[in-house]
Order: structure tokens, then sequence, then C-alpha cells
């Protein structure tokens, strides 16, 4: 668990919060179907998605879900609660889920964004994320489909700072 100011933890624990994911995921998508909430609460709970979660006392800020293969994952989700952005939290989850990742050896991390989430975009990038990428029409909006822009950072590998020197 890291403790980020009076208060304000994120956690790896995210099975504690899959009802409060859920009720978040709808907050911060409102164009979207009422089952996605429902969508994206099973999917934290699936055996091969891993995730971070930064509350704040008793309540959900944020959350980040991320599916591993191999030596890569993917960051499947981001969210914030919409009264809580602009305080660092996503580039916290991103930064813990950065080192998470390394501890388990991945070397690659992909997420994709849409290329009209300037807000998202600048976020990928001050991240040290690099453009790799794009898959025409991938999401649909109220307003029509939009294209992704596919986004990869290397991580360094953290394995070897966890043991022991030799005495």
């Amino acid at each position: 668990m890291t403790d980020l100011s009076a208060g304000i933890c994120i956690d790896e624990r995210i099975d504690k919060w899959l009802s409060e994911i859920a009720v978040l995921y709808a907050q911060c998508y409102l164009y979207r179907p009422p089952g996605d909430s429902e969508r994206i609460k099973k999917l934290a709970s699936a055996d091969n998605v891993c995730g971070l979660v930064c509350y704040d006392g008793l309540l959900l800020s944020g959350f980040v879900l991320f599916l591993c293969s191999a030596d890569q994952a993917e960051i499947i989700e981001v969210c914030v609660a919409p009264d809580k952005r602009r305080r660092g939290i996503a580039t916290a989850l991103l930064s813990a889920a950065e080192n998470s990742l390394s501890e388990r050896r991945i070397a690659r991390l992909f997420l994709d964004v849409a290329e009209d989430n300037s807000t998202a975009l600048s976020l990928y990038r001050n991240c040290g994320f690099d453009i790799v990428g794009r898959r025409k029409n991938y999401y649909i909006h109220p307003e029509g489909r939009k294209d992704a822009l596919v986004m990869k950072k290397s991580l360094p590998d953290r394995t070897q700072e966890h043991k022991s020197s030799p005495a």
C-alpha cells in the first residue's frame, strides 16, 4: 500500500473495491450503456486482470486495471472520480502500476487513448509513453466513431532491486 498524502492511499487489493469500481466507471462514462459498469466489475475480478485503487478513507478516488501476458501488459482502464481530477491521482496510479509491473518482470506497457482526448494524451506523454500506432474507428462515442492512438512505454527491470547483495 502506498500513502500519497494525508489519508490518500494506493493499494493492489482491488477485490475489496469491485462495487465501487463499477460505480466510478459509470460516473466517468455517462454515455456508456448501464451494463458496461457490470462488465468492468467482472473484468476487474478476472484472474488475468490486475489493478490498483486509490482511495481516501472509505471513498474510491480512482483505479487502473491492466491485463498481463508474458512480458507485456496493457492498461485496460484508468478512471479518476470527476471531483478528484487534476490532483495527481492518475499519475500516482500509473507510477505505482509501473513499479508493480516491473517487479513482475513486465518489460512493456501498452494502452490506447482516443485521439481527441488531449488531457489523457498529455498525461500519458508526461508519464513517458510514446505513440506507436493507430486503431481506426476504435471508439464508439455519441458523436460517432473515433480513432485510438496506441501508446507504449518500456519498463525498467526492478527484480534485482529487492535482492540483497552477498555480505
